[in-house]
């Protein structure tokens, strides 16, 4: 029984042997069998492979495969080993066999990508070499390289400022005219070419951002995980002057008037009136509540309103600013601050307190600085003087100068006239000036009170009408053949003859004697001072209505 048992022992082992014996033969190489060539391909999962250098976009995957080619191919085997990050170490190690179309393939799924979270360049590497049952191998290594370019947003630029990762940077730039832009580009790092695609943007157009609305936008190019932002604040200041359009502020400009006229009937001019320039209180500098001539100025916020800080207002010549339309304490001194937004918006009067010698040749302005940027709103001024020299007077006002009565025959005020074909009949005699000599005159006459040769001139000559009227002369200064809204006016009355305007001015029942060695006086129209009429026959005055033979 034990040699029984011993003898099928033995026998399960030979049979054994024989089955496992193969695994374990030692094989000889076979010499003349070498890998002739290598190829390395790189691609993505959506783009065909290729035997170039690889740009992919930085957090995606590299997607590979090698393939060689065997002189005298048989049943031996290929031992890949791929470096796809270049770093000199082979990663992944696998084996193929021969297959029947002359070719080794290595592209198994487990090991066919390789996923970058950097940005990069990476010299992939693969090499092989034939091996033999025993994994020794039969041939030199040949090898394979090709460079994989891991591609991330390396910067961001507009407007002479670059972002870098790790620094953002924020530009400011001034709002522009309806539709401006502003482009922004961006690079690629490592440097070259953009993957297919990339990089993408969060606006709609990278090369045409607008800037025509104040406001903050975040410009982001994305390349992959990868991603980099620059800040494009566009700034406002903004000063506005009545009557006056944004568009037009630093190619027409402002008009405002020399405040040289008498709003207040004072005899105080107006721009040394209204603030007690002389320094005595009570008297008729002090207040001026008829004031007209100044115009308002508004100071906006500046926007977007998260910006904080300093402006600074100033002006050039011939201008003062005043807290009130009617001035009332003291001018600002120039250049003056103010907070935004805290002080803001602020309404001011702007006064021209000397004429212009040409035209624009002021100013006021808003400034404001953030960083190393001024931003501005600058509106041109020119001062304009319109004066209507003759007449001095005006039948409406509430204190004639004493240049306005004609002292001498025919005794009158000079804005007083008869009609046409009356005895003794005379016109107005109508003068004009304006500064700066570049602008043109433009007079014009209400018909109740006649007509003129040429509106166009300084001295127009007059013609009466043939029926008694009133109404408004005027004369306006124009720029370009456009109005400033410059002018001057006198209301004129023009009577049926002499006899009806002496009665005007001198009433009825009255003696043109001296009293008490005091002459007598013009009182009427508000004249002041009142006109002496010394030797003057009164009584002459009855015959201007029949032939004007009388003083």
């Amino acid at each position: 029984m034990k040699n029984k048992q011993t003898k099928q022992i033995f026998y399960y082992m030979l049979l054994l042997g024989v089955i496992i014996a193969p695994c374990f033969m030692y094989v000889p190489p076979i010499y003349g069998c070498t890998v002739d060539s290598i190829t390395l391909y790189t691609g993505s999962s959506s783009t065909s492979l290729t035997a170039s250098a690889l740009r992919i976009p930085q957090g995606s995957n590299a997607y590979y495969y090698a393939r060689c080619t065997v002189t005298n191919p048989n049943q031996y085997r290929i031992l890949w080993e791929f470096d796809i990050d270049g770093n000199g170490v082979y990663e992944y190690l696998t084996i193929t066999y021969y297959d029947s179309s002359g070719y080794y393939l290595k592209a198994p799924s487990s090991t066919a990508s390789r996923y970058f979270s950097n940005s990069g360049t990476f010299n992939a590497r693969v090499r092989c070499c034939l091996i033999d049952a025993s994994g020794s191998a039969v041939s030199s290594y040949v090898s394979d390289t090709c460079d994989i370019y891991v591609v991330g947003v390396g910067s961001v630029s507009a407007g002479g400022e670059t972002s870098t990762p790790g620094n953002i940077k924020t530009i400011y730039v001034a709002k522009g005219s309806p539709e401006a832009t502003i482009p922004v580009t961006a690079a690629p790092n490592p440097s070259g070419a953009w993957p297919s695609g990339k990089p993408t943007w969060n606006v709609s157009n990278p090369t045409a951002v607008p800037i025509d609305t104040a406001g903050t936008t975040t410009v982001t190019a994305t390349c992959g995980t990868s991603s980099l932002s620059i800040n494009i604040v566009v700034v406002e200041v903004d000063l506005d002057m009545e009557g006056v359009d944004d568009a037009i502020e630093e190619t027409v400009g402002g008009f405002i008037a020399l405040n040289d006229d008498d709003d207040d009937f004072d005899g105080v001019m107006d721009i040394d009136d209204g603030y007690n320039k002389d320094g005595i209180p009570g008297n008729d500098d002090d207040v001026n509540m008829s004031e007209n001539d100044l115009v308002k100025i508004t100071l906006n916020k500046v926007l977007p309103e998260s910006l904080t800080g300093s402006l600074t207002l100033s002006a050039g010549n011939g201008i003062k600013i005043w807290q009130s339309a009617i001035k009332g304490g003291t001018a600002l001194t120039l250049p003056v601050q103010f907070n935004t937004p805290a002080d803001l918006p602020k309404e001011l009067w702007i006064e021209g307190v000397m004429a212009s010698t040409g035209i624009r040749d002021s100013f006021v302005k808003l400034e404001y600085e953030i960083g190393d940027r001024t931003f501005m709103d600058n509106i041109k001024i020119t001062v304009i003087d319109v004066d209507i020299t003759t007449p001095a007077g005006s039948l409406d006002w509430g204190r004639n100068p004493q240049s306005s009565w004609q002292n001498t025959a025919p005794y009158h005020f000079d804005f007083q006239g008869i009609i046409a074909g009356e005895p003794g009949a005379y016109a107005l005699q109508i003068r004009g000036e304006i500064a700066p000599s570049t602008l043109t005159y433009k007079w014009t006459l209400d018909a109740s009170c006649g007509t003129l040769s040429d509106d166009s001139i300084d001295d127009p000559d007059h013609i009466p009408p043939a029926s008694e009227g009133q109404g408004t002369l005027k004369l306006e200064a124009y720029y370009n053949g456009n109005p400033t809204g410059i002018y001057e006016e006198r209301v004129i009355k023009i009577y049926p003859d002499h006899l009806a305007r002496d009665c005007a001015n001198f009433g009825t029942g009255g003696y043109c004697v001296e009293v008490a060695g005091v002459p007598w006086k013009v009182s009427t129209f508000n004249v002041h001072p009142q006109p002496t009429m010394n030797n003057w026959n009164c009584h002459g005055s009855t015959r201007h209505a029949y032939d004007g033979s009388y003083d």
